[in-house]
């Protein structure tokens, strides 16, 4: 394969990657509303929604992580040293921020997430740079 197809296949790649992570964010957007909800009007109702949204703000931010070891792949030359953490959802912490609801858990949850958003937003940013790389590149190999 030519270097001009691996460019715009990579630019694809890239592209894909981009609308994973504006998925993440707004996934972690409505985590990060749910988890000031809770902080504010607490309840189990409002930890369990919160949860929900932490669970499903986790599986686009494990779509980011696939999309970006698919361009590492490609890009074998381009490395993009990223965190990809987790917002914290294990069972203890369902347990914990559910049935006792309370504020330490809570803070904690909200931090978590303010975290993975900022996160997302360093990934968007880095590979929105490498998109700019790859357009001069294919643009120089035309």
């Amino acid at each position: 394969m030519d270097k001009l197809t691996q460019l715009k296949e990579a630019r694809v790649m890239a592209e894909d990657v981009i609308e994973k992570v504006d998925s993440a964010i707004l996934s972690l957007e409505t985590s990060t509303r749910w988890a000031s909800a809770d902080l504010l009007l607490g309840g189990a109702l409002t930890s369990f929604v919160k949860r929900n949204k932490i669970s499903q703000s986790n599986s686009n931010i494990e779509f980011v992580r696939e999309a970006m070891r698919k361009l590492n792949e490609k890009l074998n030359d381009v490395e993009i040293d990223i965190q990809f953490n987790l917002i914290s959802d294990n069972k203890g912490d369902m347990f914990l921020d559910v049935i006792f609801d309370n504020i330490f858990t809570d803070i904690r949850v909200a931090n978590d997430v303010e975290s993975r958003l900022a996160e997302m937003n360093k990934i968007k940013e880095h590979v929105s740079d490498l998109i700019i790389e790859l357009d001069e590149k294919i643009k120089k190999s035309e």
